[in-house]
């Protein structure tokens, strides 16, 4: 019961996701949440699941832009020791997984530390729950391990998961899923592929990005004059769907130019997109712009001044959505098209593929679907999930010992 004593102190809930990289839609997530769990009155200690390590305390938002800054570090090893580890990974893949499961074994116990002074440990957002070389997995059986030990509480919230498990993969993630009070997922395709893993039900939260407070009206609809395009590159497995993706592009910019849109290539703040961003504006005679954020506000202020965004990126998507502006899904994997399903926006998925009449696809979308685009989207498959959650996270916030002034 030292756990339960020790937490009495406070009103803490450790944060856990993947908010120290280059990626704004990472840290969307992450500010988002934070502002939640600050509205209940709770304090967020933030952890780095990834790099499985203790980012920060926070206690009121004015601490959000320090924590979520462009130069937030993702712990990683520099200089030599960075290119001698990139090589290892290149040449020998099963290094990865072993550096990263020594690594976080050596974090246990700092991470250990700081859990003791939560109330709860919630992990939120990201595909976190995908298997992904164990990756993510090996830090979440950490995480329960701890939890179990120190009787903590644990929610997993807003998180998505392929469902593409590995035999390890898929026991780590029953323990996990099984171990929590709560899950609550980002999409209709996650609950069906963690479900079955489960003994207990599994809601859909949707996304911490999109904000607690819902609406479905936007903003009057106006013909689009002004359009932007999110631009990603692709890694991994997933390289070889660089080539066609861009020449897919290509072929929406020269479609968009010939009908005399304004056209702004963006990132969600990746290097790597930013790169890919450039070789497709160079492939259409520099007619486009580009626009690459630093920081969640920056991408926020450039979006809504757009009329329309066309985005590979699903929190591209999902941040022009909060901002009330109308977002396309240009789609080469699922992840965006199944979020886009949930929230009743399929007809709005266009996949970026060689074999799609482009001009077509985009001309329907702009000139016959957009205008119904708000009356369509819908965010009842999130509210009983997104009650749960809050009526859970305010029981636990009645019960600490420290009074709540409501």
């Amino acid at each position: 019961m030292v756990g339960l004593s020790m937490r009495q102190k406070n009103n803490s809930i450790a944060l856990v996701g993947e908010w120290n990289t280059s990626n704004i839609g990472d840290k969307a997530i992450g500010i988002k949440a934070v502002r939640y769990l600050l509205s209940l009155g709770f304090d967020v200690k933030l952890f780095a699941l990834g790099s499985f390590r203790y980012l920060g305390h926070v206690a009121t938002t004015r601490q959000l832009d320090e924590l979520f800054s462009p130069t937030i570090s993702a712990g990683q090893v520099d200089g030599v020791g960075q290119k001698l580890l990139k090589f290892g990974h290149r040449h020998f893949p099963r290094s990865k997984f072993v550096f990263r499961f020594f690594r976080n074994y050596a974090n246990r116990q700092s991470i250990r530390a700081e859990f003791v002074s939560c109330n709860a440990v919630l992990v939120g957002g990201g595909a976190l729950l995908d298997d992904n070389g164990l990756h993510f997995p090996s830090s979440l059986l950490l995480i329960q391990k701890i939890c179990r030990d120190l009787s903590l509480p644990l929610f997993s919230v807003g998180c998505s998961s392929s469902g593409n498990f590995s035999m390890a993969g898929k026991y780590i993630l029953r323990k996990f899923v099984n171990y929590a009070q709560l899950v609550a997922v980002r999409d209709r395709e996650s609950k069906r592929a963690l479900q079955p893993l489960s003994k207990k039900d599994i809601f859909i939260f949707g996304d911490f990005a999109l904000g607690m407070d819902l609406q479905e009206e936007g903003k009057t609809f106006v013909p689009p004059r002004s359009i932007a395009i999110n631009v990603m590159h692709f890694a991994g497995s997933e390289k070889h769907l660089q080539h066609d993706y861009e020449l897919f592009l290509k072929a929406v910019i020269n479609f968009l130019r010939r009908r005399n849109f304004t056209v702004t290539l963006f990132t969600t703040g990746d290097q790597n997109d930013l790169r890919a961003a450039q070789a497709v504006h160079s492939m259409t005679g520099q007619f486009s712009t580009i626009f690459h954020p630093r920081t969640f506000q920056e991408i926020v202020s450039f979006l809504q001044t757009k009329d329309a965004v066309f985005c590979t990126r699903l929190h591209a998507a999902i941040m022009a959505i909060d901002a009330n502006v109308p977002a396309i899904a240009l789609w080469v994997t699922p992840k965006i098209k199944n979020f886009f399903e949930t929230i009743g926006l399929s007809e709005y998925c266009i996949e970026a593929s060689s074999g799609i009449d482009v001009n077509n696809s985009i001309a329907d979308v702009l000139d016959t679907k957009l205008a119904s685009y708000f009356r369509l989207l819908t965010f009842q498959y999130f509210e009983p999930g997104r009650q749960r959650v809050s009526e859970a996270l305010e029981k636990l916030r009645d019960e600490i010992t420290i009074p709540y002034n409501k």
